[in-house]
């Protein structure tokens, strides 16, 4: 397990004394969730509103686990899994919403050359750029374990997936379903998306579920997370080279949940830093609160 800080300061704090300098205790957070939403999951039959979401392990590669995931709530439920409608969130509402999507876990090898159908209902989903009613049939109960990581985001209840089903038509776009289609490089197919104005989640979501590429094969999601990203940052460095010098100093402020930015631009020729400053106590930073 990756711890979120040093394990003897948390043996102290207990999460009462905030020892690490964060408002709240991320750990004791996610109990409380996982406490809220235990009654609501308890249950192998599942009825509602993918956001859409697809998650792909990367445990055992090139056997994977793979599954849908699936709220017991109907109607428009996209805002579960979409950072991009979580700028004016706490981490308790993120925490509750990742809690709620339940996945129903299959084993899948990456190549996907008999996929069945239940895998192809899975890919269907990852398609869609709307919520799509969904049934799952879990041959446990799911479990919901809290596990605080740096790393990845909370993972809600799961459990063994027996069968899934799409319950109504989901939404694909004409040009994810010509991109999917066309014999085209990884990379000319995400960058056609994202001109297209798909955003990079979207476009995670399809590479993971193995839809883009010559060879289409199953990516893990956080694989798809770095590749996609990758891909874009040197496409977009590849053309802002192009532009004009600026003239001033511009320095540019934002912040999303919990995070500050601060970005100083110069007139200069191109060239990039980064830096990155962590909690005292966090797990990148001191030891020492």
């Amino acid at each position: 397990m990756t711890e979120l800080f040093n394990s003897k300061l948390c043996a102290v704090c207990k999460g009462r004394k905030l020892l690490c300098g964060r408002p709240t205790c991320p750990i004791l957070e996610r109990f409380k969730v996982a406490r809220s939403v235990e009654g609501k999951l308890n249950k192998r039959h599942l009825f509602g509103s993918s956001p859409p979401s697809v998650f792909v392990g990367e445990y055992g590669y090139p056997k994977v686990r793979i599954g849908p995931l699936v709220p017991p709530i109907e109607g428009e439920t996209d805002y579960l899994d979409n950072p991009l409608k979580w700028e004016d969130k706490t981490i308790r509402d993120i925490l509750y919403y990742r809690s709620l999507l339940v996945m129903g876990e299959i084993k899948a090898d990456v190549m996907v050359r008999k996929s069945g159908r239940v895998l192809d209902e899975v890919r269907e989903l990852a398609m869609s750029v709307k919520p799509v009613d969904s049934e799952i049939l879990l041959k446990k109960r799911p479990v919901l374990r809290v596990i605080p990581s740096e790393f990845a985001p909370p993972l809600g209840p799961k459990a063994e997936l027996l069968d899934f089903e799409l319950t109504e038509n989901p939404r694909i776009p004409r040009k994810t379903d010509y991109v999917v289609s066309d014999e085209l490089k990884a990379e000319e197919a995400i960058m056609r998306l994202y001109n297209w104005g798909f955003d990079e989640y979207y476009i995670i979501r399809l590479l993971s579920a193995g839809l883009l590429g010559i060879e289409k094969k199953l990516v893990p999601t956080r694989w798809s997370i770095t590749a996609v990203q990758d891909t874009i940052g040197k496409n977009l460095r590849r053309e802002i080279l192009h532009y004009p010098l600026i003239n001033d100093y511009e320095v540019y402020f934002y912040r999303f949940l919990g995070n500050r930015y601060a970005v100083l631009l110069m007139p200069e020729s191109y060239a990039f830093e980064l830096l990155e400053v962590w909690l005292k106590g966090s797990l990148f930073g001191s030891s020492e609160p």
